[in-house]
């Protein structure tokens, strides 16, 4: 964690090629990709390919995965959170 106040947490992330299982947060999530690539799957189908500089917006109650991250370079993700975390 970089930065919490109320309702708001900033976090940076590291990966190195990890993917995760299927989410759905009670939560908004903006994340920017600082530097790799990676993909966000959603239930529905639909895929958000990030390269670096990229950022998306996943909102709350969204089913979705990280289904790919670079391992060279690594992804380095800032994220922040906002309410019901």
């Amino acid at each position: 964690m970089l930065w919490q106040t109320g309702d708001l947490l900033v976090q940076r992330m590291v990966s190195h090629g990890h993917t995760t299982d299927w989410m759905t947060q009670s939560f908004d999530e903006w994340v920017l990709l600082v530097q790799g690539e990676a993909e966000i799957a959603y239930k529905n189908g639909d895929v958000a390919a990030l390269t670096r500089g990229d950022t998306l917006l996943i909102p709350a109650g969204v089913c979705h995965r990280v289904s790919k991250t670079s391992e060279e370079p690594p992804c380095v993700w800032v994220c922040l959170c906002k309410g019901g975390m």
